[in-house]
């Protein structure tokens, strides 16, 4: 199993405080196991098109994003 698999807390962002990040409910991104997703930040939600990889024993996932409020 993937260890990115699963919904995850913003606990920090370079642009926003944490009140805002947990303005309407506590911020997250959500990662499922056919690379798709979801988020909550602020006033901001939207899907999520993920891709994880393993670069040299060190897993990662990169993801880009799709606004819908």
């Amino acid at each position: 199993m993937n260890k990115f698999i699963g919904k995850w807390k913003i606990t920090e962002m370079e642009q926003w405080d944490l009140d805002y990040i947990d303005l309407l409910e506590p911020g997250y991104f959500l990662f499922d196991d056919v690379g798709m997703g979801d988020y909550v930040f602020g006033t901001v939600s939207g899907f999520i098109n993920c891709r994880f990889s393993d670069d040299k024993g060190i897993p990662g996932v990169e993801f880009s994003w799709e606004e819908i409020s």
